[in-house]
């Protein structure tokens, strides 16, 4: 590891140290999904934040084996066992629609350059709006904090804006939030440092199918917010925009509407405007 990414990762993991070292009571939550950062991303500067993993090494114990921990054995603790483990091989091979569409980026028809792993390390950085979770299998319906505002709100109060301060650490270019709108409080107040009266959410389908609460651009009107002059476009989940979306009777006029003017079904379309503005500068 170079010198600037030494520093980078040390940065971010006295960040994580200071919020999550010494704090009890959160027996059986997972370790924070913390992120690794490449020499690539440098490069690309390019930052998906999804809502939350699913069942990311949530073993009883591991929170609390963190917040007793020293400060020396993070590196294992959040990278070696957990990050770099999973990263190493779910790029490549994991499934379900929020991979495979990472995946895509770094298609021909995608946006990103090179291959999405390369040197152990993914290329992007992979991040979560809330760090850490309760989910212990796939049924637990009430362990995901973005169905379940009690626990979302629980969890932000031990994680705080660690989210904004990794990410005024690693200054990206471009953010692609894939949080949903119903996570927007969230996402402005404690992912990007900021209010609701000082960002503008912009609609980025030019023939106005989609609405802003679908998919928009994000400006923060704020100069002395680092993240200001950074690229933010909140969007769904891709569990939601390549799937589900066609299946959802509230889309039903939406997509009619495409596939009158367009021919294509919701999900084609709304990943094409997706990419579109993810492309444009």
């Amino acid at each position: 590891m170079n010198e600037e990414l030494k520093m980078i990762q040390d940065e971010i993991n006295r960040c994580v140290y200071e919020t999550f070292n010494g704090v009890s009571g959160y027996d059986g939550f997972s370790i924070p999904c913390i992120p690794r950062i490449s020499s690539q991303y440098l490069k690309n500067r390019f930052v998906i934040l999804a809502q939350e993993t699913n069942t990311w090494y949530p073993n009883v114990g591991h929170f609390q084996d963190l917040a007793s921990s020293k400060y020396c054995n993070l590196e294992k603790i959040l990278y070696e066992n957990c990050y770099d483990d999973f990263c190493q091989w779910a790029s490549e091979t994991y499934k379900g629609a929020f991979w495979d569409f990472s995946r895509f980026l770094y298609s021909d028809e995608g946006v990103l350059c090179g291959p999405i792993h390369q040197d152990k390390y993914l290329t992007h950085c992979w991040m979560n709006l809330f760090c850490i979770e309760k989910c212990r299998n796939k049924r637990d319906r009430f362990g995901r904090p973005s169905q379940n505002r009690n626990l979302a709100e629980f969890i932000v109060k031990i994680q705080k804006d660690l989210v904004f301060k990794i990410l005024k650490i690693i200054k990206p270019k471009t953010i692609l939030a894939m949080t949903g709108y119903q996570n927007d409080s969230f996402l402005i107040e404690n992912g990007l440092g900021t209010s609701f009266d000082r960002v503008e959410f912009y609609p980025i389908d030019k023939e106005n199918i989609y609405s802003r609460n679908h998919i928009a651009e994000i400006k923060i009107n704020d100069e002395n917010n680092p993240l200001s002059k950074t690229k933010i476009i909140r969007s769904y989940h891709p569990n939601f925009f390549t799937k589900r979306i066609n299946r959802k009777n509230i889309f039903k006029e939406i997509g009619q509407k495409i596939m009158e003017r367009f021919g294509k079904t919701k999900s084609q379309y709304y990943r094409e405007i997706l990419l579109d503005s993810l492309k444009s500068e």
